[in-house]
């Protein structure tokens, strides 16, 4: 089933219009407590406190009470973490969430959302996931996470020719991206490995 789901017709998925929300933030792939990690995606964390404190820091920073966030997916991994709900309830603003593989957690803190999410924002239509497979029939924009920094070439932040945009927390200097800003960068016509060009 789950296989048919990745090639269902684009044509079964709604785009809800977000275009009245007042911010829009996109983030995704924090990895909470998860110790590997830093080595695995050199991220410039020495420690695990050190990579929690800063990821929740740099999120309450962005992202204000009556903000939306889109979360795609991997909030937290490893033998030793802390359950999604006790992050969510860590994190400022409204939390929309899409689980990733490693989110098996319950989640009573935030609406879990189906794992492809449209949405539209002005004249932009966004495919919201956490793997990034294009639907049979879909050319649009889509926004996904999974990928971290493994990829740049085929998965940097922002791919103008395959029509992706990575947000996993190490493309974004581990903060909530806004669909804005985002958007600002898509309408420069060039690619982005990061944040930082």
């Amino acid at each position: 089933m789950d296989e048919f789901n990745k090639i269902r017709d684009v044509s079964e998925i709604e785009f809800e219009d977000v275009t009245n929300k007042e911010k829009i933030y996109m983030f995704s792939d924090t990895h909470f407590d998860h110790t590997n990690i830093i080595r695995l995606c050199h991220r410039p964390f020495t420690s695990i406190k050190q990579m929690n404190d800063g990821l929740c820091g740099n999120w309450n920073s962005a992202v204000k009470e009556n903000d939306a966030i889109y979360f795609l997916g991997d909030m937290t991994w490893g033998r030793y973490r802390h359950p999604i709900d006790y992050w969510l309830g860590k994190l400022g603003g409204e939390i929309f969430f899409i689980r990733g593989q490693h989110d098996i957690d319950e989640i009573t803190r935030a609406p879990v959302l189906p794992d492809r999410y449209g949405i539209q924002y002005g004249n932009y239509k966004f495919l919201l996931m956490h793997d990034p497979y294009r639907p049979l029939g879909y050319d649009g924009w889509i926004i996904h996470g999974d990928k971290h920094n493994n990829d740049l070439k085929e998965y940097p932040l922002i791919n103008q020719k395959n029509k992706t945009v990575n947000v996993s927390s190490e493309l974004v200097h581990y903060t909530p991206l806004s669909l804005e800003k985002l958007i600002s960068l898509i309408e420069t016509g060039r690619d982005f490995k990061t944040i930082d060009g």
